[in-house]
């Protein structure tokens, strides 16, 4: 099975471990809403998962961006906007990819998808970019910024008997999400593999949020296809960061 950022994986709750047994993806831990990643030290044992997770709850936030959605994660506070041609995932979705080598896969929740439909081979779709959150219990906010970049964009654009991707993080810079000093790292992407769905190119921007719990770091992913036609604008890329905000700062400002 091919490990490939145009292969994201969706599942439900409810049919999660069921599809897990079914798959057999070896040395497989889930990492999701009610959950904790693995910590932003690799050589640490990250803690494993419950054994019946629970569905995120619904959070609704009006969007800032008009004409836009809102994407809400009632378990990290956090909401992004999307424009309105992105699919917007169910609550209780995971989304990821699959581990490299028989590593860990990565997951996200509280997803969209951008032009999920773009390219078809064989039985897979395609998308052009995604966005989710993650969440990590170790490591500095810089540190957790550096590691969810290069580990979304390694995993992310690696094809099985490819090369392994070529990727460049940014020096981590500081932002403000709500009143929180938030990381930003980006992640430029030199994709190696040559099928006839791969962009040439990619970015991956991974913004570390602190203080959602004791200890935690919540980090807002955003992935997306570059050097193709139908690429999401970099103006509109900017615009998703830029929107990244507590919930209930949303809130107050669309009442």
């Amino acid at each position: 099975m091919r490990s490939g950022r145009r292969q994201l994986r969706h599942f439900l709750f409810g049919a999660f471990i069921a599809a897990v047994l079914i798959i057999s993806w070896v040395g497989f831990q889930a990492y999701g809403p009610g959950q904790d990643d693995d910590a932003a030290d690799t050589s640490a044992s990250a803690p494993s998962p419950p054994s019946s997770p629970e569905p995120e709850p619904v959070s609704t936030v009006p969007p800032e961006v008009k004409g836009w959605k809102a994407v809400s994660s009632a378990k990290y506070g956090l909401t992004y906007d999307v424009p309105k041609a992105w699919r917007v995932l169910p609550s209780g979705t995971l989304s990821g990819f699959e581990g490299i080598n028989g590593g860990k896969p990565v997951m996200m929740s509280s997803t969209a998808v951008f032009r999920d439909d773009a390219c078809k081979d064989g039985d897979d779709e395609y998308s052009r970019g995604n966005t989710g959150f993650n969440q990590y219990v170790e490591g500095g906010v810089a540190e957790v910024a550096k590691h969810a970049a290069n580990k979304w964009a390694t995993h992310g654009y690696s094809v099985e008997g490819a090369p392994a991707p070529a990727v460049t993080l940014s020096a981590p810079e500081t932002v403000k999400v709500g009143r929180a000093k938030a990381v930003h790292v980006r992640a430029d992407v030199v994709v190696k593999a040559k099928g006839k769905c791969d962009s040439p190119s990619a970015v991956v921007h991974a913004v570390a949020v602190p203080g959602v719990g004791p200890s935690k770091t919540t980090v807002f992913v955003l992935l997306s296809d570059q050097g193709v036609p139908d690429a999401l604008p970099k103006a509109e890329l900017k615009k998703i960061l830029g929107s990244l905000r507590p919930s209930r700062a949303a809130a107050r400002s669309g009442s």
